[in-house]
C-alpha cells in the first residue's frame, strides 16, 4: 500500500484528538488557558513553513521509535485509566512524535522536537503550575505563566527555523537528562510541605462566638471546581466582621479537586501572598496556606486553605494528593475573611473563629 506510512501517522493523531473537547473547555472557560490554542497555531505554521522540505525527507523505519510509540501509549493508557487529562494531551502529543521516530527515523524526529516542544507549552493548567512553582505573581504582571510559556516557544521557534541539521540521539540524551534532573531537584525544593493536627470544625453550630452562621449556596465556580463532593458553604456574621467557610468532604472523583488558587484564579481574582504556615490554635497546631487575595470586585480578602484527614492537616495541595487514598476520609477546608484594616487584624479574626468551630 503506497501510502501505509502516512496512514499510520495520521492514525497516531486519534488519542490528541479524543482530547479535543476538554482542549476546547479549557480555552473558553479558563482565564488561565485561554490563550494556548497560540501554540497550536505556532506549531501548525512552523510545519507548514517547512512544509516542502518535511515531505521530501527520507523514509527509514526505526524500531527505537516503535519502543518510544509503545512507552507514549503506557502513560496514555495510564493517564486514561487515573484520569489525568494533562497528562493524556502531553501523551497524545509524545505519541505522535513517536509515530514520526518510528515511521519517518531519527532525523526527522530530533528536527521536530521544538514543533513537539511548543504543543506541549499548550497543555491546559501549565500556566499556573509555572506560577505556583517559580513565583511569578510577585512581578505583577497578567497572564504571568503564558508570557513565559510565549518566551520559551519564540526560542524553540527561533532554533526551528535556523537549524541546518538535526540534533543526534546521542547528542541529545545527556543534556535532555541533565535538565530533567536540574528541574526535577528545583521544583522539590520549591515544595517543602508544612503539617500540623488534624483540624476538623464543626459546621451545624447556630452560634460560634459572636457570630451568628447562615447557609449560603456555593458559587458556580465552586461547584464546577468540586463537582461531584459534598460541598458545604457556611456564612458567619456579627457586628464587626463576616466570616465565610467552604467545606468539601470528599466524597467523589479525587481528579475534581483542585488548588484553591487555581479555583481563584480561574475567577479573573488577583493573588496578592501567599504561603504555607502552621498556627497555633488552642493546644493545637494547624498547617494551612495562607491567601491574600484581591476579588474582582476590588475587595481584599485573608483566605485559610488546609487538606485534613484523621492524622495530620497541611496547607499544601501536592502533598494532599500524593497522601490521598480512597480508604481514608479527606476534607478541605477554606475559610475568609475580608481585610477591614491590616492583614494582622483579618488573622487575628480567623484564627479566633477557628478555635471556636474545633469539635470537642
Amino acid at each position: 500500500m503506497k501510502h501505509w506510512r502516512l496512514i499510520l501517522l495520521l492514525s497516531a493523531f486519534i488519542p490528541l484528538l479524543c482530547k479535543t473537547p476538554y482542549l476546547l473547555k479549557a480555552w473558553l472557560q479558563s482565564p488561565l488557558d485561554q490563550f494556548d490554542w497560540v501554540f497550536y497555531v505556532m506549531a501548525a505554521a512552523l510545519l507548514l513553513l517547512r512544509k516542502n522540505s518535511l515531505v521530501k525527507w527520507p523514509q527509514r523505519i526505526n524500531f527505537t521509535g516503535l519502543a518510544a510509540l509503545l512507552f507514549a501509549i503506557i502513560i496514555f493508557a495510564v493517564a486514561a485509566a487515573w484520569p489525568v487529562q494533562t497528562l493524556q494531551i502531553q501523551a497524545g502529543i509524545l505519541i505522535i512524535w513517536c509515530s514520526v521516530f518510528f515511521l519517518y527515523g531519527a532525523p526527522l524526529a530530533m528536527w521536530l522536537i521544538p514543533v513537539m516542544l511548543i504543543l506541549l507549552l499548550g497543555s491546559p493548567s501549565t500556566s499556573y503550575w509555572l506560577d505556583y512553582y517559580l513565583q511569578l505573581d510577585r512581578f505583577k504582571i497578567s497572564h504571568p505563566g503564558f508570557k513565559l510559556k510565549l518566551c520559551f516557544a519564540i526560542l524553540f521557534t527561533g532554533y526551528y527555523l535556523l537549524q541546518r541539521k538535526p540534533l543526534t540521539m546521542q547528542k541529545l540524551v545527556f543534556p535532555a537528562a541533565v535538565i530533567i534532573l536540574l528541574a526535577g531537584m528545583f521544583f522539590h525544593s520549591q515544595n517543602q510541605p508544612l503539617y500540623g493536627d488534624p483540624i476538623i470544625v464543626q459546621t451545624d453550630l447556630l452560634k460560634v462566638g459572636d457570630y451568628l452562621s447562615a447557609n449560603e449556596l456555593p458559587t458556580p465556580e465552586e461547584q464546577r471546581f468540586y463537582a461531584g463532593n459534598q460541598i458545604i458553604k457556611k456564612g458567619y456574621f456579627s457586628n464587626q466582621n463576616i466570616v465565610t467557610l467552604l467545606v468539601v468532604d470528599i466524597t467523589g472523583d479525587i481528579h475534581r479537586i483542585h488548588p484553591t488558587e487555581l479555583c481563584l484564579k480561574s475567577g479573573k481574582n488577583t493573588i496578592l501572598n501567599r504561603c504555607e504556615k502552621v498556627l497555633k490554635i488552642a493546644d493545637k497546631e494547624l498547617a494551612v496556606q495562607e491567601l491574600e487575595v484581591r476579588f474582582l470586585t476590588g475587595k481584599n480578602v485573608l483566605i485559610y486553605v488546609w487538606y485534613t484527614n484523621n492524622e495530620w492537616s497541611s496547607g499544601n495541595f501536592l502533598s494532599f494528593r500524593r497522601s490521598w487514598s480512597s480508604d481514608t476520609h479527606w476534607q478541605v477546608y477554606q475559610i475568609l475573611t475580608p481585610i477591614l484594616t491590616t492583614k494582622a487584624s483579618a488573622e487575628a479574626t480567623l484564627n479566633a473563629i477557628i478555635v471556636d468551630l474545633l469539635k470537642k
